[in-house]
């Protein structure tokens, strides 16, 4: 993905649309977010940061799903 923010969307598509295998009902057992944001003089790098991590455990809550970051 071009960034931080839009991860939480990709894994929301993933997890929404995805399977492991023909027999899981499930779509995953788990996700792993990697990502890298660069802190600079400004307050740009904690709002990324807060908002992507926000996101991500609003998707993990929101479909049980376990989010490793």
């Amino acid at each position: 993905v071009p960034g931080a923010l839009e991860i939480p969307q990709v894994l929301a598509l993933a997890a929404a649309t995805g399977r492991i295998d023909e027999e899981s009902d499930r779509p995953f057992d788990g996700v792993i977010a990697l990502g890298c944001v660069i802190r600079g003089e400004t307050s740009h790098y904690d709002i990324v940061c807060n908002n992507a991590n926000h996101w991500m455990m609003q998707i993990a809550t929101d479909l049980a799903l376990p989010i490793g970051n």
